[in-house]
């Protein structure tokens, strides 16, 4: 898509965008689009793959945070005198000796935080879910919304959140 814009080859695969050229009008260009209509195009194509970042925050029962966090690979362990511990999950790969082989594979948990627990359905109060986002890097800054880290929707991807704050920066202008 970027490739056809950068060449004026950018068309749209419906009919003209609203206000757009008729094909008429197109071969006056030489089967190009004007600018306005590539822009059309894009913030079409946006508009539709695109949402607004959400913050908004709210407690959960500790069931339904022990499940989210399960799904970015943190678990919870030892429950003890009102408290449990907060673990990140990895896989870790070991060469064999002189490297022939097969790399083993061992699982590896990290402590990340310990926080207060009163059972499986008691609420995790809004201050200690920003905590746990921050440190599991889960946050909006990391890619990962409201949106995614409560309603499991898709995250940010790796590129555009690298870039991020160029695009915002490039939008306002």
């Amino acid at each position: 898509m970027l490739l056809a814009l950068c060449d004026h080859r950018l068309t749209s695969s419906s009919s003209t965008p609203k206000g757009g050229r008729n094909s008429e009008q197109l071969s006056d260009l030489g089967d190009r689009r004007a600018p306005d209509d590539e822009v059309r195009v894009v913030t079409d194509w946006l508009r539709q793959r695109t949402r607004r970042e959400d913050r908004r925050e709210h407690p959960l029962a500790f069931r339904q945070l022990r499940k989210i966090l399960g799904r970015h690979a943190y678990c919870f362990e030892n429950p003890k005198d009102n408290f449990i511990d907060l673990y990140r999950e990895e896989i870790v790969e070991k060469p064999r000796f002189l490297g022939f082989g097969k790399p083993e594979r061992t699982r590896r948990k990290t402590k990340v935080m310990q926080i207060a627990y009163g059972g499986e359905g008691d609420l995790v109060q809004v201050n200690t879910i920003k905590k746990i986002r921050r440190l599991c890097h889960l946050t909006s800054d990391d890619g990962a919304d409201s949106r995614a880290f409560y309603d499991d929707e898709a995250t940010l991807d790796s590129i555009l959140n690298e870039y991020r704050f160029l695009l915002k920066r490039l939008a306002k202008a």
